[in-house]
């Protein structure tokens, strides 16, 4: 009898601990890199445009933090692991495919990209959009990974105003 119930709870604990991103990695995951100053911050693109993507996470990191650091005076707090999962809008709007964000209580129809961290503890998932302009991925890229590198920096402050307001400043710096 001891025995199903450690089976039990070792199967209820492994299904618990599952990443529910894993139905959106639809193509092979590759891994890049991000040069920030003397660091490199690695991750891995589930996606079939890793130039361009690249491209605009190097410029909207260094963006971020040059302004994170000399702005706000903050240091690097954390390590997170990063995904950055590159899926249409219907997928990325679809929550009996997208089960990864609680969706509960954020009262979003609509989203074009979107950055967790809590989800999947010590690592953070980018979502951004492959059916829409260039531009708006562009800035869609640059909005979350700000995102992403305020949760490095444990950028804190008390108002949700606050925390997208610098997100839309990285936004705007590649346009």
């Amino acid at each position: 009898m001891n025995y199903i119930i450690i089976i039990i709870a070792i199967l209820f604990s492994s299904i618990s601990h599952a990443n529910p991103y894993e139905n959106l990695k639809t193509v092979q995951g590759i891994s890049g890199e991000i040069q920030t100053g003397d660091e490199i911050q690695k991750y891995s693109y589930y996606g079939k445009d890793l130039k361009y993507v690249d491209k605009y996470l190097e410029i909207a990191s260094k963006a971020s933090i040059d302004m994170l650091e000399n702005d706000y005076n903050l240091k690097k707090c954390k390590n997170i692991n990063l995904e950055i999962l590159d899926i249409s809008m219907n997928e990325m709007n679809n929550r009996q495919v997208n089960t990864g964000p609680n969706w509960d209580g954020l009262q979003l129809n609509k989203i074009v990209g979107f950055y967790d961290s809590i989800t999947v503890p010590g690592t953070g998932v980018i979502e951004i959009p492959n059916d829409v302009s260039k531009s708006l991925k562009a800035e869609t890229i640059a909005h979350e990974i700000a995102h992403y590198w305020q949760d490095v920096y444990c950028f804190k402050n008390d108002y949700h105003k606050q925390f997208e307001s610098f997100a839309i400043k990285i936004e705007d710096s590649i346009r």
